[in-house]
């Protein structure tokens, strides 16, 4: 999330990272981010993709009081296809629309070609860029770099 104006306790970026395939769960929540990133990337892609449970879980931080003066940015990254019907997944995401009109919701298909349209699909919806990577961890980083510059 991006600040809008000096927040009590400083100003700067806060993030809140989701990890998702069968089950979606917070892997870090409203922190800075720190150099120590790469750290927060060693699991493993494990299938059964579902993006409605991660879309899901962004919907409490939409409804934040204490948010209201960060404008929310998403980065959903994916390795695959999800396993709901694409329909499913652009509802949800407009839900989150609705909930905040300034998200912008950036996607990022990590070396995969599965899933391709349907991410490039959620990026227009939600306001964003859509980012294909190949799969190695510096390509990762230097996307985000990007989506940063961005901003």
């Amino acid at each position: 999330m991006v600040p809008v104006d000096q927040l009590p306790g400083g100003k700067g970026d806060i993030f809140t990272m989701i990890k998702f395939d069968h089950t979606s769960s917070v892997v870090f929540e409203k922190q800075k981010l720190s150099p120590s990133i790469k750290n927060y990337f060693n699991f493993t892609p494990d299938g059964g993709t579902n993006y409605k449970n991660a879309l899901n879980l962004i919907k409490p931080y939409l409804r934040d009081g204490s948010l209201k003066d960060y404008i929310p940015m998403v980065i959903f990254l994916s390795d695959g296809a999800d396993s709901n019907p694409p329909i499913q997944v652009i509802d949800e995401l407009n839900e989150l629309k609705s909930l905040s009109t300034s998200l912008i919701f950036n996607t990022i298909l990590f070396g995969s070609q599965s899933g391709l349209e349907l991410l490039k699909n959620m990026a227009n919806v939600g306001n964003g860029m859509f980012v294909p990577v190949p799969s190695n961890l510096n390509s990762l980083i230097a996307t985000f770099e990007l989506l940063a510059m961005k901003l």
